[in-house]
């Protein structure tokens, strides 16, 4: 109840029973599907709030940011909870803050095993509030171990989530995407130049990895935040190289596979292509279809698509959020610009950015509010972090777009979405703000805009 009283919002409340469609003046809101919170970052915040509560006067510390949202983070800070700090180039975090009987809180997208061990060999309280979805990919990874497997990972090698994945296995190889993949599988099949190997997946592996002898019995296994579609590719595009390198008698032998799917991420990627009327085309792999042509009369079913899922994250957001109205039969007409906040560092954010670039449609990737209007707040101007703009520099407040006039005069379609680590409120007072702004730019006479904005005479 405390985090629906901070971090709920009555307007997007509204927004959901109207089908997701909010119009006030001049500005039509076309708010995405799926969007926001997932149940996974509503639950790792809940037990944050309920760890204060629970030890009022013990020291607090987070691991991490609790989740990749600096309004929560910041919250968190003022509740008088401090973040052990990392050394940028080495990656090592600062233990020695921690003191016997201090509570410390683990992430929501979890923590090493040495990191744990640590914290336990010094006494501290640890709540964890480990996403129960990332907790199933820990347990997917010590099952493949137990079997001699090595871990493929579908992720990103720098990602916190990905890093206490890895520290699971005892052999992995993280992919990130289907390219990775695909060379992978080729090597698996052709063999390869093993100094190339290593190199393309410097970071990426476990310690003393061999290519040429850890790659015959894989376990499947992926980071939460990556898109569903291109890990089940992946799984299928191993699983098909190990039918051509083994045999389908003796697949069993050498490819595990369970379901450790997050649906949230691929909901909200969905809900972003609905919104703007598009479909998103499935991942492609040559590879792949080589191999599935290759195969077709095997008439093998793939143990990669006989995975289901076991919750759905959008009734679970359903009983967060509140039901959603009837959706109008124009929804996905088009909007004329994206509004989406969320975290700079949050993986799934941006994977909302990259659909609205792909698209072609006008995006804008804000963490706040304080983005919008300038200094008085109520200026034609939203600072923005581009796509191609690193997350590092992002992160240390430079590489920042400045896009004025980005309202028009007259009627105007915004598309709204938000990353599974934002708050509604954050999203609440953002909408505010751009229907302050625009009423100031629709009161102007057009007239004197036209004035404003044309060159001097000589």
């Amino acid at each position: 109840e405390d985090l629906k009283s901070t971090a709920g919002s009555t307007l997007l409340a509204e927004i959901r029973l109207n089908g997701f469609v909010h119009k006030s003046g001049n500005v039509e809101f076309v708010l995405a599907q799926s969007y926001g919170f997932c149940w996974g970052v509503e639950r790792a915040i809940a037990m944050a709030y309920e760890a204060r509560r629970f030890f009022p006067k013990k020291t607090i510390w987070c691991t991490n940011e609790i989740i990749h949202n600096p309004v929560v983070n910041g919250d968190l800070q003022k509740m008088g909870m401090g973040f052990i700090h990392q050394d940028k180039a080495t990656g090592l975090k600062d233990f020695s803050v921690v003191n016997e009987g201090d509570v410390v809180l683990l992430p929501a997208f979890g923590a090493s095993i040495d990191e744990m061990a640590h914290l336990q060999a010094k006494k501290a309280l640890i709540v964890d509030t480990t996403c129960p979805w990332v907790a199933r990919v820990w347990g997917a990874v010590e099952t493949g171990k137990r079997k001699g497997a090595t871990s493929v990972i579908h992720g990103k090698a720098a990602h916190e989530e990905t890093v206490a994945t890895t520290s699971f296995a005892s052999s992995y190889v993280v992919l990130k995407g289907i390219a990775d993949a695909e060379y992978v599988c080729e090597y698996i099949l052709q063999g390869g130049d093993k100094q190339e190997f290593m190199e393309r997946f410097k970071g990426a592996t476990s310690p003393g990895f061999n290519p040429d002898e850890d790659l015959d019995r894989m376990s499947m296994a992926n980071q939460t935040t990556m898109m569903r579609s291109e890990t089940m590719m992946i799984g299928k595009l191993v699983e098909r190289t190990m039918i051509r390198k083994h045999g389908p008698a003796d697949l069993n032998k050498h490819f595990l596979t369970s379901n450790t799917i997050c649906d949230a991420t691929q909901d909200r990627q969905d809900a972003m292509y609905k919104m703007l009327g598009k479909s998103a085309a499935p991942p492609a792999s040559t590879m792949y279809e080589s191999l599935e042509e290759e195969q077709a009369e095997l008439e093998v079913q793939l143990l990669s698509t006989k995975i289901k899922q076991s919750t759905s994250s959008a009734a679970m957001e359903n009983k967060m959020k509140g039901p959603g109205g009837d959706v109008p039969d124009d929804y996905s007409r088009g909007v004329d610009l994206v509004v989406i906040i969320g975290g700079y560092n949050s993986s799934n954010t941006t994977h909302l950015v990259e659909i609205c670039e792909e698209q072609e449609v006008p995006v804008y990737h804000i963490d706040d509010a304080s983005r919008i209007g300038g200094a008085s707040g109520l200026e034609n101007l939203i600072e923005h972090k581009p796509l191609a703009t690193p997350v590092s520099v992002a992160m240390a407040g430079e590489g920042m777009a400045i896009a004025r006039d980005f309202l028009p005069r007259g009627a105007v379609r915004i598309g709204v979405s938000s990353g599974a680590s934002t708050p509604d409120n954050v999203v609440d007072e953002c909408l505010s703000r751009v229907l302050a702004i625009k009423a100031k730019v629709d009161a102007v006479p057009a007239s004197q805009a036209e004035a404003e904005v044309a060159p001097a005479s000589a």
